[in-house]
């Protein structure tokens, strides 16, 4: 198996703008749906921008990244709130249980469902469907602790010019 050499990597900066046709082709279980409107698209991507910041400041650097995670937010939050297309023209409802199905009956349909909170509460709200497990595993290196050593003012510990008054 031959190894192509890893070439110098750069690093792309800056804000992602959304664009829903780009995303209903990366994502074209979302077309067809009434409820998923561009408006719809656009406020998913709103909220998606709390979630992940998408400023220059943002913690994923290179916004080539930042376009997918955020892409993939935007699919786990409409498939709560506007449902999908299972491909075949059948339009899926919205998510109307919110957590995992913990047990669920035929006889006079009983359906339960838990919303525990994991290790990391965030991580309930993100397992819920595909695309979000997909961005929790992603961002796992994201969510590392990072250690920032201060930066000396004044001296060792901000107080004057070190003279141990």
């Amino acid at each position: 198996m031959p190894v192509v050499p890893c070439a110098t990597v750069s690093i792309v900066r800056g804000i992602v703008q959304f664009n829903a046709a780009e995303f209903l082709a990366i994502y074209p279980e979302f077309t067809g749906i009434n409820t998923a409107t561009p408006t719809a698209l656009t406020n998913n991507f709103a909220t998606a921008q709390v979630l992940l910041n998408n400023s220059c400041g943002s913690r994923v650097q290179d916004a080539n990244q930042r376009l997918l995670l955020l892409y993939m937010i935007v699919a786990h939050l409409t498939l709560l709130l506007q449902g999908s297309n299972d491909g075949a023209g059948n339009i899926q409802p919205p998510v109307g249980i919110v957590g995992r199905i913990a047990s669920a009956a035929e006889g006079a349909v009983n359906v339960a469902s838990e919303f525990d909170a994991p290790p990391n509460a965030n991580q309930a709200f993100f397992i819920q469907t595909k695309y979000g497990a997909l961005y929790w595993t992603a961002t796992a290196r994201y969510r590392m602790f990072v250690y920032v050593p201060a930066v000396e003012v004044n001296g060792p510990f901000g107080w004057g010019g070190g003279c141990g008054c």
